[in-house]
């Protein structure tokens, strides 16, 4: 179960460092 979780928490991680990288290529864009 802690595994599950673990691997669920560093998929969330992953997921959000993804879309902060997105936003701020967009922001160097318009920048």
């Amino acid at each position: 179960m802690k595994k599950l979780f673990l691997s669920l928490f560093a998929l969330l991680l992953l997921s959000f460092g993804f879309a902060n990288r997105a936003q701020a290529d967009e922001y160097l864009r318009i920048g």
